[in-house]
């Protein structure tokens, strides 16, 4: 997707092959808290951008170190899902705007519902001219209803999702007749969308770049 991006400008790309997951790093803040000493240093790490490092592999490594540095205490925070930065302030960290991944159609995730013919009505413009990002095949009865259906993992697979959401947002807003981009509900994943999905580890980051792309509309 940066080539995408970048590709008009007069910028050089250095191209190191895909990544293992297809999206950014993760993000951490590190700092002594109050109460640390130097007889007995507690660490505090803050997770403040999601990204290819889960929490649980954090954790999983922090309690390695922690068998050779017994006096040392670490431990871990994530910032709150829905956490964003506003525009006029300083960010701590790359990818905290809220509009940070908005494609250029209004866009919205569904709030914690299916979009069946009973909410179609409520929608400000018509299914057709809306493109839609399912996950699990939650919604896949609307394929034949909507401009385009795009399903970033039929599977339930998170790593498979993260590796399709900037390309999918692209070919989102380039529907020359799109209106809207629907984005099924990733901020609380009901149990069918959930059902049989893997790597549930990175939700989390999926979710949270998914928040961003609709700037915290539902």
């Amino acid at each position: 997707h940066v080539y995408k991006d970048l590709k008009d400008n007069n910028v050089y790309i250095i191209d190191g092959g895909s990544c293992n997951y297809g999206i950014e790093s993760t993000v951490v803040k590190i700092y002594h808290e109050e109460d640390s000493t130097s007889e007995n240093p507690h660490i505090k790490l803050l997770i403040l951008r999601r990204g290819g490092v889960c929490e649980t592999e954090l954790n999983a490594f922090i309690s390695e170190f922690k068998t050779s540095n017994k006096t040392m205490k670490i431990t871990t925070e994530c910032v709150e899902k829905k956490h964003f930065t506003e525009e006029s302030h300083k960010m701590e960290a790359p990818g905290q705007f809220l509009r940070h991944y908005a494609p250029d159609l209004p866009s919205y995730m569904l709030a914690g519902q299916r979009l069946d013919g009973s909410e179609e009505s409520q929608l400000p413009l018509e299914i057709s001219k809306c493109v839609f990002l399912d996950f699990n095949k939650e919604n896949i009865d609307l394929k034949s209803k909507v401009l385009l259906y795009l399903d970033l993992s039929e599977h339930g697979d998170y790593i498979e999702a993260i590796s399709r959401v900037y390309d999918y947002l692209r070919i989102s807003e380039t529907q020359k007749e799109g209106e809207m981009v629907i984005i099924a509900d990733l901020m609380n994943p009901s149990s069918t969308l959930d059902e049989g999905s893997s790597h549930k580890e990175h939700s989390s980051a999926l979710a949270d770049r998914l928040f961003r792309a609709v700037s915290g509309n539902s």
